[in-house]
């Protein structure tokens, strides 16, 4: 909170003074603790008892009454513990935790955020201790539809930070090794990020087991969360998981209401049927004029994609960019393809949507494609080229007849899969 007067006014680990007891004035003071309003004489005996072994702010008289009202005007006094101790013994719907941090931050605060279960982006309540001998304390009630996070330190310091469930039992938090232990969530959640990094981190020389490697990292992700979806650690993996339409559909109609309406699933549904939108617009393409469009050459020379059409049997416009590792990965194949179909009436023209186009000279020398190289000259161009033909990612494919009609537009056709050469085979009989 901005205008806020820190007054440090204890010495850490030793009990307050009776200096620090006169500051406090029970005509004047509103007392928290902890993040909770707290009785005077309550607080009072705390910190005369030196329970209170932390320090205090002062919240200036402006925000306490924008905050508060008008009994605030004298401003607030908010205090926090050091460490708060397991006073009564844990409840069923209650956790603790007990986090270890290299001393180095003692007297930095740590910081518990908790987040509204209708927006994960959007903070619940913070909660707030003080680090001392490289050790920290908290305790409340059971928070876990989403995931909290745990942080200590803030830029340009190093920041330490985990994200862990607050669910019921003792939570053991090691910020120096990120490790979070002790209930069931949370070692499950670690036991499962524990399997898929060692997952991730196999490679093998072979691209088509790369493939079948990847596809079954997804498939076990999915699996996970079908099995998961009604708890924090399912919900958690959905919210990060980068959907297929398929897998969307078939997760959404597991979730709960509150998941479904939280504002990134709701984000991530809209972008879908827009793309089931664009897929089914693009698969009514098949049948429709080309629409011309104007292009710049490796020697800034102006050609229109009209240009090429109807000089061969099959044109194929290949949407691509430098930085691009699909397209890249497709080309050997697409020169392939043209090798084995030029003479049967095929030619290919490569449109790139690079921005740069020192990147797009440098790749396109480095993989001496050898047929006509075009880039779009200006970002207008190049969304009303992609609009017009639907391109919501690439690489991404246009084929044209002799006479300017599509006969196929989309991602689906691959070189490298053989489908290109399906098509062509039926096209160049």
């Amino acid at each position: 909170m901005k205008n806020v007067i820190y007054l440090f006014f204890i010495i850490l680990f030793s009990p307050i003074s009776v200096k620090g007891q006169e500051m406090l004035s029970p005509d004047s003071t509103i007392c928290f603790i902890d993040s909770k309003e707290a009785d005077y004489q309550f607080t009072a005996k705390k910190m005369g008892d030196g329970e209170i072994d932390g320090f205090g702010e002062v919240i200036s008289v402006r925000n306490a009454i924008m905050n508060f009202g008008e009994r605030a005007r004298n401003g607030i006094w908010t205090f926090w513990t050091v460490n708060k101790p397991e006073e009564a013994p844990l409840q069923p719907d209650e956790y603790v935790i007990y986090g270890t941090i290299n001393p180095a931050y003692n007297g930095e605060l740590a910081m518990l955020f908790t987040f509204k279960a209708t927006d994960w982006e959007k903070i619940q309540h913070v909660d707030t201790v003080m680090v001392a001998d490289g050790k920290f304390c908290f305790r409340g009630k059971v928070n876990d539809y989403n995931p909290s996070i745990l942080a200590v330190g803030n830029y340009p310091k190093p920041t330490r930070s985990v994200e862990l469930f607050l669910d019921a039992g003792k939570i053991q938090v090691s910020l120096d090794s990120l490790s979070v232990v002790g209930t069931p969530l949370n070692d499950a959640l670690r036991q499962f990020e524990k399997t898929m990094k060692k997952y991730d981190g196999m490679q093998f020389k072979s691209d088509s087991i790369n493939k079948m490697l990847g596809m079954s990292r997804r498939a076990i992700r999915k699996e996970f969360i079908k099995q998961n979806i009604h708890n924090g650690i399912g919900r958690l993996y959905c919210y990060k998981m980068n959907y297929y339409l398929p897998d969307f559909e078939e997760l959404y109609a597991l979730a709960d209401d509150t998941l479904k309406n939280t504002p990134w699933m709701l984000a991530v549904l809209e972008e879908h049927k827009r793309d089931q939108e664009r897929m089914n617009k693009l698969s009514q393409m098949s049948g429709e004029t080309f629409k011309n469009h104007i292009f710049e050459t490796l020697s800034k020379k102006r050609k229109e994609l009209r240009n090429f059409v109807g000089k061969s049997k099959l044109l194929v416009v290949d949407v691509w960019a430098s930085w691009c590792g699909p397209c890249k990965k497709e080309i050997p194949h697409l020169k392939k393809v043209y090798d084995d179909y030029k003479d049967k009436g095929l030619s290919i023209v490569s449109v790139s949507i690079d921005d740069s186009d020192k990147k797009w000279k440098e790749a396109v020398d480095k993989f001496e494609m050898p047929w006509e190289q075009l880039r779009t000259s200006s970002n207008e161009e190049m969304k009303s080229f992609m609009g017009d033909y639907l391109i919501g990612g690439i690489p991404h494919m246009i084929i044209i007849d002799k006479e300017g009609i599509i006969v196929y537009a989309g991602s689906a056709l691959r070189a490298e899969k053989g489908q290109l050469q399906n098509l062509l085979n039926e096209k160049l009989k």
